[in-house]
């Protein structure tokens, strides 16, 4: 017992993980189902997973044009994320969806997308999706898709709304979700 109380004690306390990672109940943040890399990767690998274990490969024969293709997409995405990345930190607000948003962002891949990040997630799946050629990957999207609309965007959106008001109508009325 003993073991165990001193393996407990260098766990960090409930108020670092708060103060740290900004879990709190009622913290200021907005209330996401999960955090949408999880949703949109998390779902990307059950179905390359499932595929491959269902069927012992991936589905589609696609030409190597194509393959190559979802390549590319899958190294665009990636772009077009470490960018918005760089932009939030350099703007010193929340990369973290537990985390409160200090401002809103509105220059640079903001001032086109409200999602920049989330449309990066999106053309990195589909990317590996069509490099692969997984067929139940390419059918799981629409399914991710709403649930980052339902369970990540929207709350967002309520939550930059409630917490920014009519700059945050403002933005949203001049900028698309996506692209």
């Amino acid at each position: 017992m003993r073991k165990w109380s001193a393996a407990c004690s260098t766990l960090p306390s409930a108020s670092w993980r708060t103060s740290h990672l900004g879990v709190a109940k009622g913290k200021d943040h907005a209330p996401i189902v999960a955090p949408p890399p999880i949703i949109c990767f998390g779902t990307l690998v059950v179905a390359l997973v499932a595929e491959w274990f269902l069927f012992g490969r991936f589905l589609l024969s696609l030409p190597s044009i194509v393959r190559y293709f979802g390549g590319a997409l899958a190294v665009s995405g990636a772009m077009l994320c470490a960018i918005a990345i760089v932009q939030i930190l350099r703007a010193r607000t929340a990369l973290n969806p537990y985390h409160s948003t200090v401002h809103i962002i509105s220059g640079g891949l903001f001032s086109r997308s409200r999602n920049p990040i989330y449309l990066g997630f999106v053309v990195i799946y589909l990317g590996v999706a069509l490099s692969t050629g997984s067929l139940l990957a390419l059918l799981a999207a629409p399914l991710m898709l709403l649930a980052m609309h339902y369970g990540a965007i929207r709350q967002e959106e309520s939550y930059l709304e409630e917490k920014f008001g009519d700059e945050y109508r403002a933005y949203r009325d001049r900028v698309r979700r996506w692209i």
